[in-house]
């Protein structure tokens, strides 16, 4: 099994708060992450690119957040039913189509910490791993979200745009759809 880390695409668009205060609360995580207290943030396009797909990234937040496609989280729906929630967000650019923030709630403990030096750069994952989840995320870096090669193979059978994803860090055989 093959273990990416999930991003998205560094030529698709990124977001961030369209009201600085309610995006301030995010950042200082004031606000509660639970879809029944959820109050959908209106995200506006950061600087940088400016091309649509299905995944985005809200950069600016720790850990960033993944920004699905209604398209995109039907496909992948049964890889992130169990591993997360899927909280509503509305796109200024993009208001009629459905939108919603990927939050990982899955963690699992894979990481091969003797031949790993550098878990954010290089991670070495266990050799005989068994996933309960297809995404997740790791102790040693819950900031970042990790799939399976399964994951990313319905992203590339379901020709989703706007997904990254990378073994090591600066990866040259990394997938970008």
């Amino acid at each position: 099994m093959t273990i990416y880390h999930w991003y998205s695409g560094e030529k698709y668009a990124g977001y961030e708060c369209a009201d600085e205060e309610y995006g301030d609360k995010l950042l200082f995580r004031k606000v509660e992450l639970d879809i029944n207290s959820w109050i959908p943030p209106r995200l506006k396009m950061g600087p940088g690119p400016r091309k649509k797909g299905d995944c985005h990234i809200y950069p600016g937040l720790i850990p960033p957040w993944i920004i699905l496609s209604q398209r995109a989280t039907l496909e992948l729906e049964p890889f992130l039913k169990n591993a997360g929630d899927l909280l509503p967000v509305i796109l200024e650019d993009r208001p009629d189509e459905p939108f919603f923030v990927f939050i990982c709630r899955t963690v699992i403990d894979c990481l091969d910490t003797e031949k790993t030096t550098d878990v954010l750069t290089k991670p070495i994952f266990q050799d005989d791993i068994k996933l309960e989840s297809q995404v997740f995320s790791i102790p040693q870096a819950h900031m970042r979200n990790y799939v399976s090669n399964l994951f990313v193979e319905k992203v590339v059978e379901a020709k989703l745009r706007g997904f990254s994803f990378t073994r090591e860090y600066m990866d040259p055989n990394g997938i970008v759809t």
